[in-house]
């Protein structure tokens, strides 16, 4: 039973998805710019380091892509005193900042394509810092030699008293993220081996590539290889971020394979292929990333809708995983669905709408491995009632309708699981029969011959619990005792006081009931089998015992073998037919 409240929640976020997918498809992709006021020019690469008499301070640079683009940072931005210049990860190959102060004074610092130095931080951002000085600062420049996007260019000035601490929560955060996508692939990879299921293989490929992208886009992969550094770094990026959407799509397309059309299902395929090969294409050197960076927000936009419509209609159809996937994939879908339509610049401690993924993916992390874990525990519990279901149909079929104890079956293979090991140890089976069982029924009626019947097995299962033995019943008025371990003078006194103990077991068909006798048979073998042929050296010593008078045991190596009397021994277990 759904939750109406949720459904209303669920349906609003949807709502909005939609309105981001529909405002992203007529405005196109939003993307961050510098500092307002930022003034620029453009120079040639070897016009040397010093700085540009003249600037142009409205619209945007163009021709940059094989210059050198100076940007100077408005005046505003160094009013707090003490600061630092933090830019986020893009692509170029050098970039220079020239710190200016009152006093004629300079400090540079720069970095190189593979080589940030110290400068990098946790969080995909570069921090330039100038060390300390009695005169205030006056200017801030930048020199980026081969930038390659103007738009995706993101700066902002900080307190130096901020940076510190926005570094520690930004680090902190995106370690607990990044560790959440890891323990979600790890554990879809095993459920994948353990239930094989495919779709658990797409989601733990998803969440390893989130990991590897947000190890990338943080750089904390430059800890092991700080030669990626910069544009390398980037281009890994886009081709990551475009295989982890292929990933997720194809895990929604496997859900929804009997909710969206055959022809929807090959459209999500081919758009998860064509953003793989769009971001392939971002990679190459040169390529045109305005166009490039519109085709991939378009297919995101169109991926989107389809598979938010899809889950939408799964959830109220009531499709098998839909619900599940809908409340784990709404916050992504969310966040991903407004980064196209929103700037979030330097937002997110400078993290931007790559923080803000980062942190939608963990939370879908979290939805996903709870919701498997539930669904797990529901499928444990199925699967131990229907083991319990099982085990007490197995113990009905093994269990003699009247008396309780064991049948033919049951008996069988519960002696074989107690005794079957103990090669070694001496078996004896004692086949028990009730002498002139068919005059008590006929005298005293079917109803007084089941009581002594049940009577017999009660002190038949009250030897179970004072020896080590097994008791079942045959059927008809025959019983079966095997005992393990014991010599053969022992198990003779044995099955002499078990006689003794049913002959003294009182039925309850009243007091003219006559005395019940028992005559038994007993056989030496091993537990293991062959229980036919146990069964059958049994018999004749029970046969043998009813021929000497009834009321006694005889073991098989007691009975006359040369007895013209003897019967044929049987495969199979006989019927209690002919004997009394």
């Amino acid at each position: 039973m759904t939750c109406p409240i949720f459904e209303r929640a669920i349906g609003q976020i949807v709502r909005l998805v939609l309105a981001c997918v529909a405002i992203g498809a007529i405005s196109g992709p939003a993307f961050a710019l510098p500092p307002a006021g930022t003034c620029f020019t453009v120079r040639a690469p070897a016009s040397g380091d010093r700085v540009p008499w003249s600037v142009d301070c409205r619209g945007k640079p163009a021709g940059y892509e094989n210059a050198a683009l100076w940007l100077r940072l408005p005046e505003r931005s160094l009013s707090d005193g003490d600061v630092a210049l933090l830019v986020h990860l893009t692509r170029f190959d050098r970039l220079k900042v020239l710190f200016t102060f009152a006093g004629g004074g300079s400090e540079i610092q720069t970095v190189h394509r593979g080589a940030f130095g110290d400068h990098w931080h946790i969080g995909g951002q570069i921090s330039f810092q100038p060390r300390p000085r009695s005169e205030p600062l006056t200017a801030i420049w930048l020199r980026i030699d081969r930038l390659q996007r103007y738009e995706l260019l993101r700066i902002r000035v900080v307190r130096v008293s901020v940076v510190s601490r926005q570094f520690e929560l930004c680090a902190a955060l995106i370690g607990a993220a990044i560790s959440l996508l890891a323990v979600t692939a790890l554990h879809s990879f095993a459920m994948a081996v353990a239930v094989r299921q495919r779709l658990f293989l797409w989601h733990g490929m998803w969440a390893a590539m989130m990991v590897c992208w947000g190890l990338v886009w943080s750089q904390c992969v430059l800890f092991v290889w700080p030669r990626i550094a910069g544009t390398t770094s980037s281009q890994l990026m886009t081709v990551m971020a475009c295989v982890a959407v292929m990933f997720a799509t194809r895990s929604a397309v496997i859900v929804l394979q009997n909710v969206l059309p055959l022809g929807v299902r090959r459209a999500l395929s081919c758009a998860s292929s064509g953003m793989l090969v769009l971001g392939g294409w971002a990679a190459v050197p040169g390529s045109h990333l305005g166009m490039i960076g519109n085709g991939l927000a378009t297919l995101i936009l169109a991926i989107l809708a389809a598979i938010g419509g899809g889950l939408v209609i799964g959830y109220r159809q009531r499709a098998p995983g839909a619900r599940a996937l809908l409340v784990a994939w709404i916050v992504p879908m969310l966040v991903l669905a407004t980064t196209q339509v929103i700037d979030f610049d330097t937002s997110l401690f400078g993290g931007g709408e790559q923080i803000a993924l980062l942190f939608g993916s963990a939370f879908q992390a979290i939805c996903l491995s709870a919701l498997e874990t539930r669904r797990l525990r529901g499928l444990r519990l199925e699967r131990d009632a229907a083991i319990a279901s099982e085990m007490a149909l197995a113990e009905v079929a093994e269990r003699d309708a009247l008396t309780g104890l064991l049948n033919r079956r049951g008996f069988v293979r519960r002696c074989e699981q107690a005794f079957g090991d103990l090669r070694q140890e001496p078996f004896g089976l004692l086949l028990i029969d009730v002498d002139r069982f068919k005059t008590i029924n006929d005298r005293y009626g079917h109803e007084a011959g089941d009581a002594v019947l049940v009577v017999l097995s009660d002190c038949l299962r009250a030897l179970e619990r004072r020896h080590a033995c097994l008791a079942g019943r045959l059927g008809g008025e025959e019983f079966l005792l095997g005992v393990s371990g014991m010599p053969l003078r022992q198990l003779r006194q044995f099955a002499d006081r078990v006689r003794e103990d049913l002959r003294a077991s009182k039925g309850e068909a009243g007091s003219c009931h006559p005395e019940v006798t028992v005559s038994i048979g007993v056989a030496v073998g091993a537990g293991s089998g062959p229980f036919a042929e146990l069964y059958g050296q049994a018999d004749r010593a029970l046969y043998k015992a009813k021929a000497m008078g009834r009321n006694r045991v005889v073991f098989e190596d007691d009975a006359d073998t040369g007895m013209d009397q003897r019967r044929e021994r049987p495969d199979v277990f006989p019927s209690s037919c002919g004997r009394a």
